[in-house]
């Protein structure tokens, strides 16, 4: 065991952010597995694998019982373990899940089918919609229409064979009293019982007539009230049930928007009214049934999601039951507004049931349309680890996922708006993987094909680079045969062509073409809206501000640092925030008088991590949040994803090896030069000079001689909003802008415009270019 003195290293601990106050009797929660020095932890979505001192493990299993405060277990590890690292150290396990608050192991241990067991999902995307086959195989042919023997048995057979789950509603909302009429049918109150020690009759049983369940309403959209009554607006209820019958929404602190946090994947509630979501005191029923009041809670629970579907049915709505309800998330957004029942303990053990997403009934087109949006799958991103700053919403960040000819495809989007980060998730995902599908191309050299354009007016290496033996690209030659796709020079109309792997994933392209590829081509530059036009605006933007920021990397020198009273309030409150987290952050208005292009640098010490991000816009203002939305999203995915270091910057072959340098102690400094500068530049001149609109960019453009052509890279089936926006891809080119790189020795030191942004070329190494923008 080591000394109090010695100090985990950081590669023992999972690294992340303190456990904001939620962890007051810590408790080691999952499989544990410890093996000498590493720990195996299965949870409920994923295997956790730490490497640290066996000891240390071992004390901490034993330690976290659910029973000591977080202080006493701080204080005995303490004694032998250095209090930082400690205190370090068990934050990382917090942050990754594998010890969580006491009161709540109960709730996590049953989320609905995600509680680690002997049943590995063994089946195959391609087996996975063969397995419902399997039940419809056990049905029977024979005579249909004798279930249903008097007047009121045919009604309820009307209504099961109208339920039915809808995985997309009609862009209206749902009347506020039917919203109350499903309440009511989950769980509202019939008729007085005949015996006193009953008092009241629900529409659903329960273990010991408990019915300890309270239900919440997370209204989406404003509902409209009925016979002049008022809307409801927006916001979380609870729903309060009358011994007369019927129920009330109650507002209760809490917000909406968490709804989007609750679902694992949210994209059902784009279009809905209201996510029902039963949440169980365990606590009362369990000092009578012990641990099978558990499963009194789910059956309870189950009667009375099918009662509310049923209501739903005969109302004329749609519903769904979903099974993806995150423990954590709605426990974090209900913590304000739920409480102990009298008698049960200081921390009942919430059980948070499977949800109900409620909305109007879609049409035909809506639900085909949703059918076809089944490419991506979407889930929560890490999200920002400090807590949101006063009068502010926590940003929301997801992910969407795919893959193309067994490659993977991701987008990921973040925005204090869930729509627009959903959207933003899913329009990058898109955009990546018209990038990864190579379009119709043709096969010539450039002497052959009208418009054809020499690429080194894009991207071009150096003769040195070229000589190195393990270089991996080929220069270009125009004797030489290539694929070519066509594009459009925005000016002029007329037709272009430039090499494929220019503008896709190099990996996509035949072998033949590989072999003599002049570059390997990043999503730079590639952008989704909902028109061409629209899209080819994005992705010029992109590439102006990539310029930028480039430029001003390439200076080694510091950036123009904006001073920090000159921000809008919203932002300085972001920084703060980012601040109170323990990082340190400048920024910078960089670039020319083209566009406002606002840079965030964002560093902290231990562990260590540097990133710059940057973002470029006609307004400012969505420059600079837009680049703060980066920023926080680099932070967070660093806290949850911890980084192993790296060797050396030969290493640097993609943008996660990328983030692993600059998340390594001996490299992560090299970039303290860029906000070493004062901070004195006004936020109020970011957009002196600047054009204000597309139309201006093109004519400053076009004035200036840098041609600018667009390439359509539109995927099948490219849409938003669960299938019903169609979008565009396009990708963008621009003459002189510096095109940015990710791997180490690709930086373009053949163009023009990149030698000229270096000082003292000849001096620098290849290393000396590994950016941290990602």
């Amino acid at each position: 065991m080591r000394s109090r003195a010695q100090a985990i290293t950081p590669a023992d601990a999972p690294q992340g952010p303190a456990p904001a106050g939620r962890v007051a009797y810590p408790f080691a929660f999952g499989h544990w597995s410890v093996r000498e020095d590493t720990l195996v932890c299965r949870l409920p979505r994923k295997t956790l694998t730490v490497t640290a001192p066996g000891a240390l493990l071992g004390e901490v299993l034993d330690l976290c019982d659910g029973r000591r405060r977080w202080e006493q277990v701080m204080a005995r590890l303490g004694q032998h373990w250095a209090s930082h690292s400690v205190r370090q150290f068990l934050s990382g396990l917090s942050a990754q899940g594998a010890i969580v608050e006491a009161g709540e192991a109960l709730a996590r241990w049953s989320e609905i089918g995600q509680v680690p067991s002997v049943y590995p999902q063994a089946a195959t995307a391609r087996e996975l919609p063969r397995l419902a086959g399997r039940a419809r195989g056990r049905l029977l042919p024979g005579a249909g229409g004798e279930t249903a023997t008097t007047p009121a048995a045919s009604r309820l057979g009307d209504l099961l064979r109208a339920r039915e789950s809808h995985r997309t509603f009609a862009d209206a909302p749902l009347a506020a009293s039917a919203l109350r009429a499903l309440a009511w049918a989950a769980h509202g109150v019939t008729r007085p019982a005949a015996e006193a020690a009953v008092g009241w009759h629900r529409t659903v049983a329960s273990g010991g007539n408990l019915h300890s369940a309270r239900w919440f309403a997370y209204l989406l959209r404003e509902l409209p009230g009925e016979a002049g009554t008022q809307a409801t607006p927006a916001g979380v209820y609870e729903a309060r049930f009358h011994v007369e019958g019927g129920a009330a929404l109650e507002p209760v602190h809490a917000a909406w928007q968490d709804a989007w946090r609750i679902l694992l994947d949210p994209r059902v509630l784009r279009f809905a009214s209201a996510l029902l979501l039963p949440v169980y005191d365990i606590g009362v029923p369990a000092r009578k049934y012990g641990n099978r009041a558990t499963v009194f809670a789910h059956v309870e629970a189950g009667q009375s999601l099918q009662n509310a579907q049923l209501m739903a049915a005969a109302l004329g709505a749609a519903a769904i039951v979903r099974g993806d309800t995150a423990t954590g998330a709605a426990l974090a957004s209900l913590a304000g507004t739920l409480r102990a029942a009298p008698g049960a303990g200081a921390a009942p053990p919430w059980l948070v049931m499977p949800s109900l997403v409620v909305g109007a009934r879609p049409g035909e087109a809506e639900v085909a349309a949703q059918k076809r949006d089944l490419l991506f799958e979407v889930s929560p991103a890490p999200a920002f680890p400090a807590p949101a700053p006063p009068g502010r919403q926590a940003g929301f960040a997801f992910l969407a996922t795919g893959s193309v000819a067994d490659s993977p495809v991701l987008g990921a989007g973040r925005s204090s708006d869930p729509k627009l980060a959903l959207r933003k998730a899913e329009a990058e995902a898109w955009e990546r993987l018209g990038w990864a599908t190579p379009g119709p191309c043709v096969s010539g050299r450039q002497a052959d094909l009208d418009g054809a354009l020499d690429p080194r007016a894009f991207v071009a290496y150096s003769q040195r680079q070229h000589a190195r033996p393990a270089f991996p690209l080929a220069p270009f030659s125009n004797r030489r045969s290539y694929l070519w796709r066509a594009g459009t020079e925005a000016a002029s109309g007329r037709t272009v062509h430039l090499p494929a792997e220019c503008l896709h994933r190099l990996q996509s392209l035949p072998v033949a073409a590989r072999r003599h590829a002049v570059t390997n081509s990043s999503t730079s530059g590639v952008a989704a809206w909902t028109d061409a036009d629209g899209a080819l605006c994005r992705a010029t933007l992109e590439l102006v501000e990539r310029d930028a920021y480039l430029r001003a990397w390439l200076a080694g020198t510091s950036a123009p640092l904006l001073a920090e009273g000159s921000l809008p309030s919203g932002a300085r409150l972001r920084v703060a925030s980012l601040r109170a987290a323990g990082y340190r952050v400048a920024l910078a208005r960089v670039g020319g008088d083209w566009v406002p292009v606002i840079s965030v640098f964002v560093q902290r010490d231990e562990p260590a991590f540097t990133a710059i991000t940057a973002a470029a816009d006609f307004d400012p203002k969505a420059a600079l949040h837009k680049a703060l939305d980066e920023a926080e999203g680099r932070v967070a995915q660093a806290c949850a994803v911890p980084a192993a270091p790296i060797a050396s910057a030969r290493e640097v072959q993609s943008i996660d090896a990328q983030c692993r340098f600059w998340q390594t102690p001996r490299f992560f400094r090299r970039a303290d030069f860029y906000a070493a500068g004062p901070a004195t530049l006004s936020f109020g001149a970011a957009a002196k000079g600047c054009c204000p609109d597309w139309a201006a960019l093109q004519s400053r453009l076009h004035a200036e001689g840098r041609s600018l052509l667009a390439f359509e890279l539109t995927p099948p089936g490219a849409a938003l909003d669960q299938g019903r926006t169609p979008l565009r891809v396009v990708r963008a080119f621009v003459a002189g802008l510096i095109p940015i790189w990710f791997q180490h020795g690709l930086q373009p030191a053949g163009l023009a415009a990149f030698r000229a942004a270096v000082p003292r070329l000849g001096r620098r190494s290849d290393s000396s270019f590994v950016h941290p923008f990602t």
